[in-house]
């Protein structure tokens, strides 16, 4: 996980934004983002949300503002969600289990950008998302297992982290322990065992939003207001009904529900002969196909969106796979496999996946470069247009400009309005931006940028180029 962390995968714009939210918090105090038009308190598009922002911030304090330092709190979430898996596959399923269980996860490697050690490296909200969700999974099993109404709690307070953290997670997790919980206490269970994490998880996510309200001016909290109303229809409830999954969402969206399925169905049979403990792994069953549902029907598609479903349904795929092995043993006599043989090929292979995207994939060093050039370049006063949001950490210069993320979200709702209805990616986008409105001193084209065409209307007689490195242009405006 810490090969080549600084420049696999390259720092981009999504993770940029909370980039620029952890160092806005460890150099002002201010939790939200900062760019020339000032402070956007609790910034909604942040999406990571306090659980990551504000270890990244701490780390920030300590070692100052850069990719390195950030990079290694998400390791260390990375950490957390790997052991979380091994114990949650031991509670539910046994030691020996647990070790092939947790290999099998990880051996998914780069997966279609949802693989669990790719975005571990990264400063995203998905993994300290997942990680608080198993945590919560973990405590929920010994709860409902003890009938401990404090340990219910504790879950209640993880999962809600885990929603914090990414506000997508909601859309299954919340469904779930609403669904399973009401169900566990009609069965006969204790009332306030079953119904506890539910109960702490919105009590927890309404005192955040009590907190974000108190604390954020009025004019900002009308804008919040608005931008959050945007983030819920483009990104969360797109509509779209599955027409902008492609190939990759449905392979996603089949995993899930195959292996929610092939559990599902033992464990239902269990609950339907009275055994208790088969509500924890109920748990996870009903979150998989909640999130199932939802990636398919409701979001926009990106197979990321898929991450904490699928993730959690190869925990569940694991143990299918761990039962056919023994099934296929009995079979071999003479030749059956070792334990430890499946268990050594299993790392070798969850180590040949995970280890040279790193060194095939590196990144080329253009976004370093960039904000290297610019912090001994430019003026510290000058106003720098950009909408390569990862770079305003990357090195010390501060003034930088930012298109409205009512743009942002204009650019997402295009483009898969128009990936659904033509599948074809050609046609330009049109946001109508106008590149001089901030009367920058200095323009940025990038990535995201060259991507979304919104400075195509920045002309030669405005700005001259000065550097280029990398997919990075700076460009000087002429006066």
């Amino acid at each position: 996980m810490l090969w080549h962390l600084d420049s696999y995968p390259a720092p981009w714009f999504d993770e940029g934004f909370r980039l620029n939210a952890a160092c806005t918090l460890a150099e002002h105090g201010v939790y939200g983002t900062f760019t020339t038009a000032g402070y956007m308190n609790f910034d909604p598009s942040i999406s990571a949300g306090p659980v990551l922002v504000a270890p990244v911030a701490l780390a920030y304090w300590f070692f100052g503002c850069g990719l390195n330092a950030a990079r290694l709190v998400a390791v260390a979430f990375s950490l957390v969600a790997i052991f979380a898996v091994y114990v949650l596959s031991a509670k539910l399923y046994g030691r020996h289990a647990a070790l092939f269980i947790s290999l099998f996860v990880l051996a998914t490697g780069p997966l279609s950008d949802v693989g669990l050690i790719y975005l571990g490296r990264q400063v995203m909200g998905e993994v300290p998302g997942l990680a608080c969700a198993l945590v919560g999974f973990c405590l929920c099993e010994s709860a409902w297992r003890e009938e401990r109404v404090d340990l219910a709690a504790l879950s209640g307070i993880a999962f809600a982290f885990a929603v914090l953290a990414k506000l997508q997670f909601g859309c299954s997790l919340i469904p779930a322990v609403a669904i399973v919980g009401t169900a566990r206490a009609w069965s006969g269970a204790r009332v306030r065992t079953s119904m506890s994490p539910l109960v702490v998880v919105l009590a927890v996510l309404a005192m955040w939003f009590g907190i974000e309200r108190a604390w954020t001016p009025p004019a900002v909290r009308v804008e919040n207001t608005a931008m959050f109303a945007e983030i819920l229809r483009v990104a969360v409830f797109g509509g779209l009904r599955g027409a902008q999954l492609g190939r990759r969402g449905l392979a996603l969206t089949a995993v899930m529900i195959v292996a929610g399925i092939a559990r599902g169905v033992p464990v239902l049979k269990g609950i339907r002969k009275g055994d208790h403990s088969c509500w924890p792994e109920m748990l996870l069953v009903v979150s998989v196909l909640a999130h199932a549902a939802w990636f398919a029907l409701c979001s926009i598609g990106w197979p990321r969106y898929a991450f904490a479903g699928f993730t959690i349904s190869l925990v569940l795929a694991g143990k299918v796979a761990w039962d056919f092995s023994h099934v296929a043993s009995r079979h071999l006599s003479s030749h059956r496999p070792r334990y430890a043989a499946v268990i050594a090929a299993l790392a070798v292979f969850v180590m040949l996946a995970n280890s040279l995207p790193p060194v095939v994939l590196a990144d080329d060093g253009g976004a370093r470069a960039m904000a290297a050039f610019i912090q001994r370049s430019v003026p510290a006063e000058a106003v720098v247009e950009s909408w390569e949001w990862e770079l305003d950490v990357l090195g010390r210069h501060r003034n930088f400009h930012h298109p409205s993320e009512q743009y942002l979200y204009d650019a997402i709702e295009q483009f898969f309005m128009l990936r659904a209805a033509t599948d074809r990616f050609e046609r330009p986008l049109n946001l109508g931006y106008d590149p001089l409105g901030a009367d920058p001193d200095f323009l940025v084209e990038g990535v995201f940028s060259d991507f979304t065409g919104i400075y195509r209307s920045a002309s030669d007689r405005d700005f001259r180029k000065v550097a280029e490195f990398g997919s990075y242009r700076l460009y000087e405006r002429v006066r």
